[in-house]
């Protein structure tokens, strides 16, 4: 039963993430922070899963790996959005996509559980934009890196 809930949670958040497009009709920053604040909600309303979740993987690994898949899915999205940025020019290419697209989703995914476990959601709105900023500035549009760091 966790895994058919854990599965509707994910497939219904996945939606959301992979309508957003950096060049889309709602891309952009104001768009990614958007995401962000429907993908918040999205997690509060199902709040009482995500415990649960998190304590079962933690020894089952049916459990585990079907959770590992689900982020998988958003991490393979976000290396096909960051392939595309690059291509196009806008992303630097000396981003690695699949290193920062695992940043985002397992980053974002830990900010986001602990924001819903943790607040009543009266700043889910700073939360989010602090993440769409964070990810903009530090992978879609990161200014061009030095070769040597």
């Amino acid at each position: 039963m966790l895994l058919r809930l854990s599965g509707s949670l994910k497939t219904e958040s996945y939606a959301i993430a992979a309508a957003w497009r950096p060049t889309g009709p709602d891309g952009g920053l104001d768009g990614l922070a958007r995401t962000y604040e429907l993908i918040l909600r999205h997690y509060r309303e199902h709040a009482a899963l995500l415990p649960a979740i998190n304590g079962v993987a933690a020894y089952d690994p049916l459990v585990r790996e079907a959770w590992t898949a689900d982020q998988d899915r958003f991490i393979d999205n976000l290396v096909t959005v960051l392939k595309e940025e690059q291509r196009a020019g806008r992303t630097p290419a000396d981003i690695d996509p699949e290193l920062a697209a695992k940043v985002i989703v397992q980053g974002g995914g830990q900010v986001i559980a602990q924001q819903v476990s943790n607040s009543d959601g009266s700043d889910d709105t700073v939360v989010a934009r602090e993440l769409a900023r964070g990810y903009w500035y530090g992978v879609y549009r990161r200014p061009g890196s030095p070769t040597t760091d």
